[in-house]
């Protein structure tokens, strides 16, 4: 009888394990499709203020160049130079903010708390099956209330406190342990 509930246990727990892993995965497939669309989103948006940035600045850092040259005295390698360090320190800051939003968009965080709930509910589990089995097969001292030990045996001496509706099975006495 013991046999029957842990294997319903078991099963229980294969069917929910079955269960949580689709849920998982459909999770998952959910929040790739909205993280794509937000990436490809940042990445368009990116782009295109690459593409208008190269037209504006080609004629700035003409301006600019020539401008700066002038008043170094015909020094235009230098004022290249400033104008160059100028435009591509924020450049560079900006590719950096951009980048670190990619990485937000595809690290899952909704998906790595269900993990980690799913972990703890399926740890749970297994701690409450590890449990029964240890109950079911505890060393318990003798009911006559000598020092002899027995093997608890689930068919043989698990009693419910009301006897009227004691299976006719479970009315024998438990055999002693040979010593």
């Amino acid at each position: 009888m013991h046999d029957s509930s842990l294997a319903s246990i078991l099963k229980d727990v294969i069917s929910s394990t079955t269960s949580l892993i689709r849920s998982e995965i459909h999770l998952a497939k959910v929040e790739l499709k909205i993280s794509v669309k937000d990436a490809q989103k940042r990445a368009i948006t990116l782009g295109l203020c690459g593409v208008m940035g190269v037209m504006g600045l080609t004629s700035l850092l003409a301006f600019l160049v020539i401008g700066l040259g002038d008043l170094f005295g015909g020094r235009y390698w230098l004022s290249s130079l400033i104008v160059a360090a100028a435009f591509l320190a924020p450049s560079a800051m900006m590719a950096l903010r951009a980048v670190k939003g990619f990485e937000q968009d595809v690290a899952f965080p909704e998906i790595k708390e269900s993990f980690a709930r799913d972990r703890q509910v399926l740890e749970q589990s297994v701690s409450r099956i590890k449990t029964d089995i240890a109950l079911a097969t505890a060393v318990l001292p003798h009911e006559a209330g000598n020092d002899e030990l027995r093997v608890m045996n689930p068919a043989a001496s698990i009693r419910p406190t009301v006897s009227s509706i004691t299976p006719p099975e479970f009315k024998s006495e438990p055999k002693k342990r040979a010593s």
